[in-house]
């Protein structure tokens, strides 16, 4: 019994976790981030990865490295320098996409203009909005610091890799190794020019905004609740306290003019009535 109670809460964990966006969104990201990480290596180290000719037979890694060529030294330094600010750039990337799903959610039926996702922003802590801001904006300097750095790279690879030209094929793979690296430059342009609150994946690439917030990452809206009914029954409370204190000084006042004005005695009062009435009569018969 206990085997297969163990049993049952696996699968149940397994169903659980199949309809869980965040679980099936980071799984998403492993094998792309793979990919990504591998693009990145032969982008980088164009001087490394491009065939060349080196005396009479294909440069290696121990011909390049051993190069004395002061343009080819600086472009292997550029190639390394290169790789590591996308290294970095990936951990930055990585830290916004787990930030963004786990605060955030994909809600395909409500709007995803730069106003509605800041008032959905509202619904989480203000340290975790924060948060949020500050890695997208290092994501951003770091995606256009290297965008321009790629460049560099690029142009001083291209004179080092033309002093080994060995034939068409270095022109196809330097071009090819050219583009493969553009296209995550142009991903990172993308996700990075958007207004303050329009989040783009940068891995589920179908052009996945995250437009509304995690619900297990909500605010206690039912401490929020709470302490809004008792500010409300506190104001009720006070102003039927009020009126209560209105209505006896009203009385306290009825109760004081009855007593120092209307006689007590309303025989007086009557007989003084019809003591002006017969004087009324008296002077009509006249």
């Amino acid at each position: 019994m206990e085997k297969r109670s163990s049993i049952e809460k696996m699968n149940d964990y397994i169903k659980e976790k199949q309809n869980d966006q965040d679980f099936q969104q980071k799984m998403k990201i492993v094998p792309i981030f793979f990919l990504e990480f591998y693009r990145v290596i032969i982008g980088s180290f164009l001087l490394f990865f491009v065939p060349q000719k080196c005396e009479d037979d294909l440069c290696s890694l121990l011909h390049n490295l051993g190069n004395t060529d002061p343009i080819i030294q600086t472009g292997m330094i550029m190639n390394l320098v290169n790789f590591i600010g996308f290294v970095c750039l990936y951990g930055i990337e990585l830290k916004r996409e787990n930030k963004l799903i786990h605060y955030l959610e994909v809600n395909r039926h409500k709007p995803v203009d730069n106003e509605s996702v800041g008032e959905e922003l509202l619904k989480i802590d203000e340290d975790k909005i924060m948060s949020i801001w500050n890695i997208d904006k290092l994501y951003y300097r770091c995606g256009t610091f290297l965008f321009y750095f790629y460049i560099a790279n690029v142009i001083l690879s291209c004179f080092g890799i033309s002093k080994q030209y060995m034939d068409s094929s270095t022109v196809v793979a330097l071009v090819t190794n050219v583009l493969f690296m553009s296209g995550k430059i142009s991903d990172i342009r993308d996700i990075v020019n958007t207004p303050e609150n329009v989040f783009y994946s940068a891995y589920i690439k179908s052009r996945t905004q995250f437009n509304d917030v995690d619900p297990d990452k909500l605010k206690s809206l039912a401490d929020q609740k709470n302490k809004k009914n008792k500010k409300n029954n506190n104001d009720g409370f006070s102003d039927i306290l009020e009126n209560l204190e209105n209505q006896t000084a009203q009385v306290s006042f009825k109760d004081e003019v009855e007593q120092h004005i209307i006689p007590r005695d309303s025989e007086e009062i009557l007989q003084k009535v019809e003591e002006l009435n017969q004087e009324i009569r008296e002077e009509l018969k006249k």
